[in-house]
């Protein structure tokens, strides 16, 4: 059962990235397969971290960066 569901969270998350450009085709693809492993395994409490570190790096490699910073 956490298979199923793990693919099927995996896959609306990765195409949600893949369609707004947070993803290439083979990444999302490959976090498919990173996605419902670490839900088969790991259960919701897994996802969750997997899910939470996804979002806050997609966001933060959107934040645009500074001129003349070293």
């Amino acid at each position: 059962m956490e298979f199923a569901v793990g693919l099927i969270l995996a896959v609306a998350v990765s195409g949600a990235a893949y369609a707004a450009q947070s993803l290439t085709l083979g990444a999302a693809a490959l976090s498919v397969v990173l996605g419902t492993a670490t839900f088969a395994i790991g259960g919701w409490p897994a996802a969750l971290l997997l899910l939470t570190f996804f979002v806050s790096s997609s966001l933060l490699s959107r934040i645009p960066k500074r001129s003349g910073d070293a």
